[in-house]
């Protein structure tokens, strides 16, 4: 078995030394395999993530649980080039994807865009208690996805009922609570779901949370970090026949909270105490209809409407802030299959298109005490995409995927502070996989994307802040704003191996290189004066270079497990030759893991390397490396009278590390014990 896979042993190492003693005296024959997950984000289409010819990570239901998670921080901060900043206050995290933020990632939910941007004041608004599956695309996307893919996707997909059953049953209940250590947060959770017919499946789901303020690394208390929430998930699951269904899904979630008006800093005279309360309502139809009879036509359709509320009311000096944004988006796509994708004849080919259509309508709304809020203006913009790939597969070796994708987006101001925007763009892919043999494969691609310019970017006037009396600078429009473009070239190799040691054991490694080259980034330019404030306007400054790598490796045992990634970016601004802010600290993270099928048991350890940050701009702060260990353990008995229990328990941060992340400017919570028990009938 070895002879054909050397280059195994340069990567396992030290892990084998502690898995082959143990899994060959087991002498099992497969692994509970994790590494064959399955996306659509990179193509639309299923693919296994280690094969796509983008750099895909997926993060499975059993891992969030296992990290009992409670923000989007706690599900991507270990994947490699991915981020978290804005500081540890969950309603303030940014998702930094290869030194790229905020707008420029696109957030989905259910196929559903989540496009709500306001400057802290959060993105994604679901507990991820019920969540199955999270994606993440890295790089430029905008060929299927449209405008704001410059740094990437994050995908989110809910459970179904039939993801909760237990086997042969069609109802069930599920209890659950949890507690965190840090900052006292109890979780309080119910699920009901079932068949009520053949054809028919139903899932409701609430969820409670409420937390103190929580507990920095070195014994520190941030002030104002305290919230509590309520998020509740409807699910009903139409089976019209075997090849055609039909899911209707309403979220909502609320939540509330005394933080500053900027939740990534500390309360200070410029950052006031506000009550913050968010409130998001999303509806969401997705319709499937996919005959194995007719390779031609394989449909999908998405049809959603989310609708954002926040109300924020300044404790001292009182003023009330609302602001609403309403988005309405369909998507429409078919796939159709050409020639013999099993045939063993080995100048075969076979051809996988999919073209589809993809609109949305963004509104938004804001006020002050009753008057329209010209921070945030009152706006409209609508987005049409029409997009095509062609994934052709040649002599069972070679797969090309050509995309290409147009894209029409209007913006107009109620204030007409400035003219309405109607422009187009041209966004292009390709991507190129050659399997050099069954373990080795090699993967190369372009891609594009675009972001056009958002409301406050474009419209924002009046007051930015004050300096005194009769001091103040104010906001001017820039209605000539031109869209960000990136361009993205990436080159990546894949090995796997499997039973390897005769034991039913798996290998995969992954090794990507990227380099992104952005087009006027949409930045703030303040020009400030002590005496009257002066001005501040958005314009295109920055010509951005962005390139890095990726390396992820997976070993996946009967028994042991074991994972291991590292993430660089680097990054500068072409004109200048300076180093862009935005880029975070090289990251290493190595996770070891045991389990037992038989007994319902799992436990890891997990350990986060992270590196000083210190090529940064001159005059910006640097940030000191840390590293962090965390552990993990749950119990799930398969049979027995235990079977429908879930007990989870850990510890994050084990030594109380005192560290304050890169793009962060409050330090990240310390020693934080959790459990969380969950019973299912």
């Amino acid at each position: 078995m070895l002879n054909a896979r050397p280059w195994v042993a340069a990567f396992v190492g030290t892990t084998l030394i502690s898995v082959v003693p143990v899994a060959v005296a087991q002498n099992t024959i497969q692994p509970q395999s994790k590494l064959e997950t399955v996306t659509i984000t990179a193509t639309r289409t299923e693919h296994s993530s280690f094969e796509v010819s983008g750099s895909v990570s997926v993060v499975d239901s059993e891992t969030m649980a296992d990290d009992q998670v409670s923000n989007i921080g706690d599900i991507l901060e270990n994947l490699p080039n991915v981020s978290i900043g804005s500081g540890p206050r969950a309603i303030s995290e940014s998702v930094v994807i290869r030194g790229i933020s905020d707008e420029r990632i696109l957030i989905t939910i259910d196929g559903a865009r989540q496009n709500f941007e306001a400057g802290h004041k959060g993105r994604v608004f679901l507990d991820p208690d019920l969540l199955k599956q999270v994606d993440v695309l890295r790089g430029p996307a905008s060929a299927l996805w449209g405008s704001g893919t410059i740094g990437g996707v994050i995908a989110l997909t809910t459970k179904d009922a039939s993801d909760l059953l237990l086997p042969g049953r069609d109802f069930g209940v599920r209890l659950k609570n949890g507690y965190q250590g840090v900052n006292g947060e109890s979780l309080l959770g119910a699920s009901l779901y079932g068949r009520a017919t053949d054809d028919i499946e139903y899932l409701f789901n609430i969820t409670h949370r409420e937390s103190d303020d929580l507990a920095l690394g070195g014994g520190e208390t941030l002030e104002h970090s305290a919230a509590e929430s309520n998020a509740g998930l409807v699910k009903l699951s139409w089976f019209a026949d075997d090849n055609q269904s039909l899911r209707l899904t309403l979220q909502s979630y609320d939540e509330e909270g005394e933080i500053p008006f900027n939740s990534a800093n500390a309360i200070s005279r410029s950052n006031a105490l506000i009550d913050r309360t968010t409130e998001q309502r999303n509806i969401t139809f997705n319709y499937e209809y996919d005959d194995p009879d007719n390779p031609r036509l394989q449909m999908a359709a998405t049809l959603y409407r989310n609708a954002t509320h926040i109300v924020e009311n300044r404790v001292e000096n009182p003023r009330n802030d609302v602001t609403d944004l309403d988005t309405l988006g369909l998507d429409l796509r078919n796939t159709m299959h050409f020639g013999d994708r099993s045939s063993t004849n080995q100048a075969a080919m076979s051809q996988t298109i999919t073209y589809g259509l993809d609109h949305y309508r963004d509104t938004a709304d804001a006020s002050r005490d009753g008057v329209a809020r010209p921070q945030f203006p009152n706006a409209d913009a609508q987005v049409t995409g029409l997009y095509f790939q062609n994934e052709i597969t040649l002599a069972k070796a070679w797969t090309l995927i050509p995309g290409l994708r147009y894209d029409r987006y209007k913006s107009q101001s109620d204030a007409a502070v400035a003219d309405d925007i109607d422009e187009s763009e041209l966004s292009k892919q390709l991507g190129l996989s050659w399997l050099l043999n069954d373990w080795a494969s090699l993967h190369a691609q372009y891609g594009e994307a675009f972001r056009a310019p958002g409301f406050s970017e474009l419209y924002a006037s009046g007051t930015h802040f004050t300096c005194g009396p009769g001091c103040a600078n104010v906001f001017v429009p820039n209605a000539t704003l031109r869209p960000e473009k990136a361009a993205n070239k990436e080159l990546g190799l894949r090995l796997k191996g499997r039973d390897l040691l005769s034991i039913g054991d798996e290998t995969r490694f992954k090794l990507t290189w990227f380099k992104n080259d952005v087009e006027d980034f949409i930045d703030s330019v303040v020009d400030f004066n002590p005496f009257t404030g002066g001005t501040t306007t958005n314009a295109n400054i920055t010509n951005a270079e962005l390139k890095g790598i990726e390396l992820e490796f997976s070993y996946d045992a009967m028994h042991y497990f074991s994972q291991f990634s590292y993430g660089k970016t680097r990054g500068k601004n072409v004109g200048s030759g300076n180093e862009l802010v935005s880029i975070p600290a090289d990251q290493w993270v190595v996770h070891l893991g045991w389990r037992s099928k038989a007994q319902g048991l799992r436990m890891g350890w997990r350990t986060t390397f992270t590196s000083d940050q210190d090529k940064v701009p001159e005059g910006t702060g640097t940030t000191d490396s840390y590293n962090v260990h965390d552990l993990y353990t749950s119990w799930q008995p398969i049979t027995g009278k235990w079977s429908g229990l879930n007990l989870n328990f850990g510890i994050d941060n084990i030594s109380d590390k005192k560290y304050r992340r890169h793009l962060s400017v409050i330090n990240e919570p310390g020693r934080n014990v959790k459990v969380a028990l969950a019973y299912t009938f």
